[in-house]
């Protein structure tokens, strides 16, 4: 009988652990759904922005001379800068959560289904 309960013990403690844990994850995939989404809609606004780079749009009449040729130079790498930006790189950053997120999932998966088990093996032992 002593042996029941200190398994008893035991997997209620294991339960206890493997909830906390779950709660953990739940909270880090509530956390990076949060900020996918706020990455994603702010990509979208970044994208359709990209244009401002080139402004104000500059003629002989606005600006001449080597400074204006080396700002319009700067300009065009910022607008290269700009759109890996606004692309690969966040998309790369969005993948890496993507990824994360199913990670914890299936943490959060195998975690649950321990605890199953382990409910079960309670209820066998208290009857």
């Amino acid at each position: 009988m002593e042996k029941n309960e200190a398994r008893m013990h035991s997997l209620n403690s294991g339960i206890s652990q493997l909830e906390s844990l779950v709660r953990d994850y739940e909270e880090k995939v509530r956390r990076l759904r949060n900020s996918y989404a706020h990455i994603s809609s702010e990509q979208g606004e970044f994208h359709a922005n990209r244009n401002m780079v080139k402004e104000p749009i500059l003629t002989s009449q606005t600006w001449a001379g080597r400074h204006a040729q080396s700002f319009e130079e700067i300009r065009s790498q910022m607008e290269v800068e700009y759109n890996l930006l606004s692309g690969e790189d966040t998309e790369a950053i969005l993948s890496d959560m993507d990824a994360k997120i199913l990670y914890f999932e299936d943490l959060i998966s195998s975690a649950r289904s321990r605890i199953t088990s382990m409910h079960s093996e309670l209820n066998l032992l208290a009857n």
